[in-house]
């Protein structure tokens, strides 16, 4: 919907100027509520992005720690191997999500020289254009927002994910010092292929239930 036809939906009359200018008022919030939702995906991947580059030395740490380890699958220890490659892969995706939130298109917004325009007209066209302008602006304003702070999230998952898989490949890699390993293989097959459509639909099944929205 353009300006245009924006302004075709306003029907107050001259007499009901105090209705457009609460509406104004209204549509003033609403932007500024948008404006704070950007700097807050802002904020929030500058922040990821600072943590993503410190987590990558942890990883760094981690696997040199882990070359000096004999790994084999009669023993069990196959599955730290297996819980570090969880670790790669949910700290990469934390960082593709971090990219295509900074990715996300340009917000269109009304030029400063429509002002020009309005000093042609009498009060009740000049707020009709003004107030035409900024619900054209806030419409497009929303769907950037809401899609950067949509990747924002899924980043900030990953990385949560990232650091909680890194700290069991290190609680197992202490348990495989002491041979539990060996005595609860079985229980580390299922959990091995639990983990796999975990990585694949944890995302789904956190938005679909409503359980990661800030």
């Amino acid at each position: 919907m353009n300006i245009d036809e924006i302004k075709s939906k306003l029907n107050s009359s001259d007499a009901e100027i105090e209705v457009l200018s609460l509406c104004e008022k209204f549509l003033d919030e609403k932007i500024e509520q948008e404006n704070n939702r950007a700097r807050l995906a802002e904020q929030r991947t500058s922040t990821l992005l600072n943590t993503l580059g410190a987590s990558a030395a942890f990883l760094v740490f981690a696997g040199s720690e882990l070359k000096k380890v004999s790994f084999s699958f009669a023993d069990g220890s196959w599955f730290i191997i297996f819980l570090f490659s969880f670790s790669l892969l949910y700290i990469f995706r934390s960082v593709y999500y971090s990219i295509r939130s900074i990715q996300v298109g340009f917000i269109k917004r009304t030029t400063p020289e429509s002002i020009f325009e309005l000093q042609e007209k009498n009060k009740e066209e000049a707020l009709k254009d003004v107030l035409a302008g900024k619900l054209w602006e806030l419409k497009n304003i929303i769907h950037p927002n809401t899609t950067r702070l949509f990747y924002v999230q899924r980043a900030q998952r990953a990385l949560v994910l990232f650091f909680s898989s890194l700290l069991l490949t290190s609680i197992f890699a202490i348990l495989n010092k002491y041979g539990v390993l060996y005595s609860i293989q079985c229980a580390l097959i299922v959990c091995a292929f639990l983990m796999i459509p975990f990585y694949f639909l944890v995302d789904k099944l956190i938005e679909k239930n409503n359980g990661w929205n800030h």
